[in-house]
């Protein structure tokens, strides 16, 4: 009980977390290669400390020699102990002095590249429960899908919600039991039998159990639309009915606008906090995590001729001149007052 949607967003998802992952590994991989070389040891001065905001110490620029050459390094450290002019044991690789400094048996201050090796752990972590969630929503599919069938009548509708200027869409069925019963919303995953179906029809849906139920819908040509979340009594707050869209789908994955403008965001806030390390696998990993959500939400494509399905409602147009077709008339020649 998987649908095309659902294979399109979870291997997204999973190429994002292994590019984010390999990145990260490399990095880590390199920085614990620099610090089983650095086997020099030397003194360096606190020369400047930087502060966050609430007046903690982020940032120690060090002043040190190697015996050849002066070397100024800035390394991350989270301790009160140290204040400008304090002098700290370092070692360093004795074949490139330039390069990473570790501290020299001081627990209070981190090594160069203690956030990096966890960060692999982190990515492994964020995919894992996605694979959960998505585990998760197989099982309940598939109890779905064993339950007794009823017929009842069954509407497509598209969902829209906007929030900062993103647009997210999700493909609903309207399902009513019987002819004034009130009606119940199951969000789908996507398939072409959606876009087919503007009107109502009768259809054999299967409904589970339990507090997080949902149906299944078969609709005549033998399509199983599966669900992308519970079966609900009314519309998700926010979400707003849309107008269906005509055309064919081309392009089965989150829109390119989306992408571009939450990694973009993402992107200037790593480039401002002058996080340059993390920028690709971060980005990677934001991009695996849309392709998630957009199928998490059902996976509405893109088409290439939007427009208005039959069946649905237009959206209402100018007011029309009900003596003609002309939107506008000549002038009436006004007839002088008789005498009697």
């Amino acid at each position: 009980p998987i649908s095309r949607i659902a294979l399109v967003s979870l291997g997204g998802f999973t190429l994002g977390a292994l590019v984010a992952f390999g990145v990260l590994a490399v990095q880590a991989a390199g920085v614990a290669d620099a610090e089983s070389r650095a086997t020099a040891r030397a003194s360096a001065t606190v020369r400047y400390i930087d502060f966050d905001d609430q007046g903690n110490p982020e940032m120690f620029y060090l002043d040190w020699s190697d015996g050849r050459n002066s070397h100024q390094t800035m390394i991350q450290a989270d301790s009160e102990h140290f204040v400008q002019g304090s002098v700290l044991p370092i070692r360093y690789d004795p074949a490139e002095p330039g390069g990473l400094v570790f501290p020299a048996g001081h627990e209070d201050v981190p090594p160069p590249g203690d956030m990096l090796r966890r960060a692999p752990f982190v990515v492994a972590g964020v995919y894992g429960l996605g694979l959960v969630l998505v585990l998760a929503r197989f099982l309940l599919n598939r109890h779905a899908a064993s339950a007794a069938e009823v017929r009842w009548q069954v509407r497509p509708l598209i969902l829209e919600y906007r929030t900062k200027g993103v647009r997210w869409f999700s493909p609903y069925l309207k399902l009513v039991p019987e002819r004034g019963a009130r009606p119940y919303y199951q969000r789908v995953h996507w398939d072409p039998a959606v876009d087919e179906r503007a009107e109502g029809l009768k259809a054999q849906v299967r409904i589970g159990g339990g507090p997080f139920r949902r149906a299944v819908v078969i609709i005549g040509d033998g399509t199983r639309l599966w669900p992308a979340g519970r079966l609900r009594r009314r519309t998700p707050r926010g979400w707003e009915e849309s107008d269906r869209p005509l055309g064919k789908a081309y392009w089965h994955g989150p829109g390119w606008v989306l992408v571009a403008s939450i990694t973009g965001v993402t992107a200037a806030g790593l480039l401002r906090l002058d996080a340059l390390l993390y920028l690709a696998p971060v980005l990677a990993l934001l991009v695996g995590l849309i392709c998630l959500m957009w199928g998490w939400y059902g996976g509405r494509p893109l088409y290439r001729s939007p427009g208005y399905a039959p069946g649905v409602e237009p959206r209402p147009g100018p007011p029309q001149n009900p003596r003609g077709s002309s939107p506008r008339r000549g002038r009436r020649k006004k007839t002088p007052p008789q005498n009697r």
